[in-house]
């Protein structure tokens, strides 16, 4: 029997997000270190479209958590969009989240 490697996926949003984080708690070399990175790793990078981002926009006016943010709702769009079938994430309302199809959540603590 043959092993099937998951395939990991991450967005250009949270990219966004995890770049400027790294940079404003630690250094801009750092930020710059995992960006370079990220350029050279096999984790597939789900671009935001128009199309996307106006499903995105559609979640984010449904739902008034104010824990929930745009990256969040464009996460929740490119999941259902690719029926990306596991997340792992930091969010407890990755977990709750009404998805379009089955979603398995792992999630940690922060």
């Amino acid at each position: 029997m043959q092993k099937s490697k998951a395939l990991i996926h991450t967005s250009d949003y949270v990219l966004d997000e995890a770049y400027t984080l790294l940079k404003m708690r630690d250094s801009h070399v750092t930020a710059v270190k995992f960006m370079e990175q990220m350029d050279k790793c096999s984790i597939n990078i789900l671009r935001v479209t128009e199309d996307i981002e106006k499903h995105a926009k559609d979640i984010f006016k449904r739902f008034d958590d104010k824990k929930l943010s745009f990256t969040d709702c464009a996460s929740f769009a490119l999941i259902n969009q690719f029926r990306i079938d596991a997340v792992f994430a930091f969010d407890e309302h990755f977990r709750y989240h009404p998805y379009v199809h089955s979603v398995t959540v792992l999630h940690t603590h922060t």
